[in-house]
C-alpha cells in the first residue's frame, strides 16, 4: 500500500496572553529531516518537537513553524507557560 507523506496541519490557541498557531508541513523525500522556524523564547522547544516527529515518521521533509503573537493590552513580561507549550506540542502530533 501506498501512503503519501504529503501533509499539512495548522493548530491555533489563543488566550488572554495572546495567540499561537503550529504549522506543519510535509513532503516527499528518502530521509527524514526536519527544520523549525520558532520565535526566540521558543526555541527550547525543538528538541521536543524533533524527538516527537522521529517516533512518528522515519522519512520526509517536515517543516515546522510556530508563529506567536502577543496580546499588547498583556501586563507583564513574558513568561513561558509550560502546560501550554506541552499543548501545543502535542497538538502538532
Amino acid at each position: 500500500m501506498i501512503r503519501s507523506m504529503t501533509a499539512y496541519a495548522r493548530r491555533e490557541i489563543k488566550g488572554e496572553w495572546g495567540s499561537a498557531a503550529w504549522e506543519l508541513r510535509s513532503v516527499n523525500q528518502r530521509y527524514l529531516e526536519t527544520y523549525f522556524r520558532l520565535p526566540e523564547q521558543f526555541r527550547s522547544l525543538e528538541p521536543v518537537v524533533r524527538e516527537r516527529i522521529r517516533s512518528r515518521l522515519t522519512r520526509g521533509k517536515v517543516e515546522c513553524t510556530l508563529r506567536f503573537e502577543q496580546d499588547p493590552s498583556a501586563q507583564g513580561e513574558l513568561i513561558l507557560n509550560e502546560k501550554l507549550a506541552k499543548q501545543l506540542v502535542n497538538a502538532a502530533n
